[in-house]
């Protein structure tokens, strides 16, 4: 019988488990079906029951339908995994969405604040590093946020958020560079998120019996296809 696991380096994974979470892999769907099954014994054993209306299917291929015991599973374009919404694209438009509107709404309760005049520059520019930027860099590390398909990534918004505080209208038409230079930030939101990601990321190389190494380092089997995938 086919072994329903991913190798990669010397390990064999077929899932991931994280606090009450546990995700399945599996390359195709007799292979799944069999997962599911084994889980529900193992789980069965142990006292505890899988709820399948809590289950989803994600996956980079076509399918259509998935029936377990008499039970059809969702399939989903996307979901939310460690706070962060994975697609199955690859592109993270609903992930940078989410966190520049959590972003925003910040930034619009603190509009009686930017746009008080009494309030000094440098003041303003603090709170938004402290206030805002986080809305947007929390959890980054561990997900995959960056720029959006077809442009306008996490930077684009905090040019917008410094053009409101030093209250810009569009008819002056200054540059961006012009606008960072009068702001003088000392937190840029993407370069932050690169530097936490990059930490995260050594911790994991680093931390014994961790996947990381792995994943990143182990070879996998087959062989790749000449010319672009």
């Amino acid at each position: 019988m086919k072994k329903t696991v991913i190798k990669k380096g010397e390990r064999t994974i077929n899932n991931l488990r994280h606090a009450n979470e546990t995700t399945i892999l599996a390359e195709d769907k007799e292979d799944m079906e069999k997962l599911l099954k084994k889980l529900k014994e193992e789980s069965e054993r142990g006292g505890l029951s899988r709820n399948l209306k809590k289950t989803k299917i994600m996956t980079t291929g076509t399918l259509n339908e998935f029936i377990l015991d008499g039970t059809e599973i969702e399939i989903t374009s996307y979901h939310t995994f460690l706070g962060s919404i994975n697609s199955r694209d690859g592109y993270d438009n609903k992930e940078i969405n989410r966190r520049l509107s959590i972003a925003i709404m910040a930034m619009t309760k603190l509009e009686k604040i930017m746009k008080n005049r009494d309030v000094k520059k440098a003041i303003k520019v603090k709170i938004a590093e402290i206030i805002i930027f986080p809305s947007v860099t929390y959890g980054s590390e561990s997900g995959h946020c960056g720029k959006r398909k077809g442009g306008g990534g996490i930077d684009a918004f905090g040019l917008w958020m410094w053009k409101r505080t030093l209250r810009v209208p569009w008819k002056e038409k200054r540059t961006n560079f012009s606008v960072l230079e009068d702001v003088n930030p000392q937190i840029y939101l993407e370069a932050t998120i690169l530097r936490l990601k990059l930490r995260y990321f050594g911790h994991g190389m680093r931390a014994k019996m961790s996947l990381d190494p792995d994943i990143m380092l182990g070879p996998a089997e087959g062989h790749r296809k000449q010319g672009k995938p």
